[in-house]
């Protein structure tokens, strides 16, 4: 089909848009940022925000501006061609043999003039503790740092390994001068969880 798919994510409460009947619940900023990385490591090529007219909390609000902002400062990566040649890997023993390749690992690599990105997705709800990045040929002994993170690798012999916590999202980059802290509070956000119905 080769045609380019554009997603749209939450920026509502069901109680907003008219639904009386539904229990307010907002995604927290680690929820909306995976969600967004999702579609960035799967190929998508846009994501759109839907219902953020009625936002009615102040606080959902600033995580999302976060969110935003986050993507808004990466747009030179977000916006060229992957690189295909780098891939990840999960290692399931002492032994370091590659784990068949699955659906736990989801990986975007762009580059943009000197600088890269390789954003890591856990697909999982389960701790992944060695996840191999292999094929970094053009950037071998370079080091790259976690955005918004503390995180620090060197590629060495063409590869690192990091570890991911269930559904976490890692973004390494050549600098932290890709970083944004316009709206940092919002990355706090621990959102408004859905109840649980009575059975």
């Amino acid at each position: 089909m080769n045609k380019p798919v554009y997603m749209v994510l939450q920026a509502f409460s069901y109680p907003e848009l008219g639904e009386k009947e539904a229990t307010h619940a907002y995604p927290s900023f680690d929820e909306s940022r995976y969600m967004a990385y999702s579609v960035i490591t799967h190929g998508g090529r846009g994501v759109f925000y839907y219902g953020g007219s009625t936002i009615k909390s102040d606080d959902f609000h600033k995580s999302l501006f976060a969110l935003t902002s986050e993507l808004n400062a990466l747009q030179p990566f977000l916006s060229a061609p992957e690189q295909p040649q780098v891939s990840a890997y999960v290692l399931k023993d002492f032994q370091q043999t590659p784990h068949p390749k699955g659906d736990e690992v989801a990986i975007s690599v762009k580059q943009f003039g000197g600088d890269w990105m390789i954003a890591l997705l856990n697909d999982t709800k389960s701790t992944l503790h060695s996840v191999a990045v292999k094929g970094m040929r053009e950037i071998n002994g370079l080091k790259l740092v976690e955005l918004y993170g503390d995180e620090e690798v060197v590629v060495d012999d063409q590869e690192f390994i990091t570890r991911l916590k269930p559904q976490e999202v890692k973004v390494f980059v050549t600098g932290k001068k890709w970083e944004t802290r316009k709206w940092e509070n919002g990355r706090k956000y621990l959102g408004i969880p859905m109840q649980a119905s009575n059975p």
